[in-house]
């Protein structure tokens, strides 16, 4: 996998306060995330052919206008053909917009999927296909309603939700994760040699940028199942800053 999440919105929607808000709180989480900002359109087909499908969990945050261009429709309709084929997970959150307008496709919403079928001359078959995606993804479950009074609450549920989910998958290690598997195995000898019913704890050591963390994951992702309650916690003395200083 190349990513833990994937989200997925309205094209004209990159700047607004919530996505803004969700990304950056998924990255101070941790995870690994993919946005299609700045994408240009000549590359978005590559988007749908490979980050989608390389992506742990794809967040799908329905507005008013989310179908008021083919390209959010494209691009719901591979996710969910994802979450068919891969078992990936999807998190629809619905942001001032009703869940049961994107279910029915009525109201501001269905009005906007309807001008955007007539305008593009879509052919029946793929009509169905995306109307198929929007009702499949409006039912899944959980789903997160938000707005813009109580979006850092919002947030913090929906945040709190997908690491959860990634808790329980592999962590992404690297794209090109070339010479890990053999370093990992070294650690897990030494684990192994040093039998004990304590607490035990490891340190790697070295410069910055030589791959300490995409060992430490990789290590993680080897050993995680052995253990009833785990967590993988990133940036340990940058959070360690939160916290108050004891002489």
């Amino acid at each position: 996998m190349m990513y833990d999440v994937y989200i997925s919105f309205e094209p004209h929607y990159p700047s607004h306060p919530f996505i803004s808000l969700l990304s950056a709180a998924l990255k101070r989480a941790g995870l690994h995330l993919f946005l299609d900002n700045y994408i240009k359109p000549k590359s978005k087909d590559l988007i749908l052919s490979s980050v989608i499908k390389g992506s742990r969990v794809s967040i799908v945050v329905f507005t008013t206008d989310f179908a008021s261009t083919t390209w959010s429709l494209k691009e719901l309709e591979k996710i969910m053909e994802c979450r068919s084929s891969k078992r990936q997970e999807v998190v629809p959150v619905f942001y001032e917009v009703d869940p049961l307008e994107v279910l029915n496709q009525s109201g501001h919403f269905g009005e906007a999927l309807l001008d955007t079928l007539e305008r593009t001359s879509t052919n029946q078959a793929k009509v169905l296909s995306y109307r198929t995606a929007l009702k499949e993804a409006a039912a899944i479950s959980p789903r997160f309603l938000a707005n813009f009074r109580d979006r850092s609450k919002n947030i913090h549920s929906i945040v709190g939700h997908v690491t959860s989910l990634l808790d329980s998958t592999a962590l992404f290690v690297a794209e090109h994760p070339v010479g890990v598997s053999s370093r990992v195995q070294d650690l897990i000898q030494l684990l192994d040699s040093k039998k004990s019913d304590g607490v035990l704890i490891m340190a790697i050591w070295g410069m910055g940028g030589i791959g300490k963390t995409t060992v430490a994951k990789a290590l993680y992702n080897q050993i995680s199942h052995n253990f009833d309650v785990r967590k993988f916690v990133p940036d340990i003395d940058e959070r360690l800053e939160d916290f108050p200083r004891r002489c």
